[in-house]
């Protein structure tokens, strides 16, 4: 069972995502490369990097805006047990130098290697940028990690990635869509209300976007500076935010000004917020409070377990929580289990399945409200990482995953990536699909 007693959130899991890398579609058999009986010295860099050169390659060496393949092998530094291995299903995985996509001990690392190179790199955690890992992997760590660069595929303007992408044909093509919003802003989330869409952001506030508009204004009178947004939600009467450590805070002017509720839950982190019938519901580290007054006052209505993300389907509610997916037919106000024990970030469906999004068991659905779940995860990312957000436009499926946007005609069975305008090897945290297009949230942030 994972213990999850810190902030679930997308932008914490891109420190692990980053460094990890993701799949690529081209695969290159260099699992059983002859290795030198004897490495080259350590060097040493003035970040602290260390690296020793297991076998030399030949050609251009790596440097900024080179689209890199690469082959690696993660361990600690006293153990010869893989964490991550690319070996393992033998994809490479891609990125580009100098496009800030991964850490900076990789990206330090990988530069100057040669075709064909194996590197060894001890990289200390002040170069991963790790403040907070999955219990899985210790924070305060130094890493072993064994890279091999594939090839050099081509070169690339080395730019900063966006913080957002639109699509308004159904995810065939995307442009970067973020003006307005802050260039190191992380989007925690999207809703909809009278023709707008709203975007949540880690410590940036909350942002609107009007119908034909292609720029974001702020909407922060009345917000504490800093605040760590988590979830919205809208009624017909009000916006509702739940934060990480400040409470909800409603609005209803569309936005224009906030004020803090007579409940106010500070001090919990607020996870997720769903409307039902009039009800809201909101996700907490101690279980599940309701309101019957557009979020004005709360009551604890189940449990003290952390609840991570709702869904609806039907006259259902699905919680996916941190020991497995509850579900109620009384707008919240009862709950049983369907399913255990995976500890559940998020959940959502298309109106047909339930989609689970556990780690290190891939993306799973059911079609018979969690009696029996099967894998939905084929082309989808190596089992050891997830699926940040599921969301669908009619029958087709589109998943937010640790290394790009993936699309499925058929009910989540197989997944193919999408390309065309968005960044490579880039974790995506979070989608919406709206009548302004589909809109996704990069989770790579300093």
């Amino acid at each position: 069972m994972l213990d999850f007693t810190f902030k679930l959130h997308p932008t914490l899991w891109f420190l692990m995502l980053a460094l990890f890398l993701g799949n690529f579609a081209c695969t290159h058999t260099t699992q059983n490369s002859d290795e030198p009986k004897q490495k080259s010295a350590v060097t040493t860099t003035e970040s602290g990097l260390q690296y020793s050169i297991l076998r030399p390659g030949q050609g251009t060496p790596a440097t900024s805006g080179h689209q890199v393949l690469i082959h690696e092998m993660m361990t600690y530094l006293h153990s010869d047990e893989a964490l991550v291995s690319t070996y393992t299903n033998g994809q490479a995985a891609a990125f580009t130098l100098g496009a800030n996509q991964v850490t900076k001990g990789m990206e330090e690392g990988v530069t100057g290697m040669q075709k064909g190179e194996i590197r060894e790199l001890i990289i200390p955690p002040h170069l991963s940028q790790r403040t907070i890992y999955p219990d899985f992997l210790s924070p305060d760590s130094t890493l072993r990690i064994k890279v091999e660069l594939v090839d050099i595929v081509g070169t690339q303007q080395a730019k900063a990635l966006s913080v957002m992408y639109r699509s308004v044909d159904n995810g065939q093509s995307w442009s970067a869509f973020a003006s307005g919003l802050p260039n190191d802003a992380t989007i925690s989330g999207f809703t909809t209300l009278n023709n707008q869409i709203f975007a949540i952001t880690d410590y940036h506030g909350i942002f609107s976007l009007e119908t034909n508009s292609d720029h974001w204004k702020a909407c922060r009178t009345g917000l504490p500076p800093m605040v760590d947004i988590n979830a919205i939600v809208a009624t017909e009467e009000a916006l509702v935010i739940g934060t990480f450590r400040q409470g909800f805070f409603r609005s209803i002017d569309g936005g224009q000004n906030w004020e803090t509720p007579q409940t106010n839950l500070s001090g919990t982190a607020i996870r997720d917020l769903i409307e039902t019938n009039g009800k809201l519901l909101a996700g907490t580290d101690f279980g599940i409070y309701a309101s019957e007054d557009q979020g004005i006052t709360w009551q604890h209505v189940y449990g003290d377990r952390q609840i991570n993300s709702f869904t609806k389907m039907q006259d259902k509610v699905y919680a996916g929580i941190v020991d497995g997916v509850i579900m109620s037919t009384d707008r919240g106000s009862s709950w049983q289990y369907i399913f255990e024990p995976y500890t559940i970030h998020n959940i959502s469906n298309n109106g047909e399945y339930l989609y689970a999004m556990p780690l290190g068991t891939g993306l799973m659905r059911s079609k018979d409200d969690g009696q029996s779940w099967e894998p939905a995860h084929q082309g989808l990312a190596p089992l050891n990482l997830y699926t940040f957000e599921v969301q669908h436009i009619g029958p087709t499926l589109f998943a937010a995953q640790h290394d790009g946007i993936f699309q499925s005609f058929d009910q989540g069975h197989s997944w193919t990536m999408l390309r065309n305008g968005l960044p490579m090897a880039t974790p995506f945290s979070t989608m919406a699909a709206t009548d302004q297009g589909l809109f996704a949230g990069i989770a790579m942030r300093k």
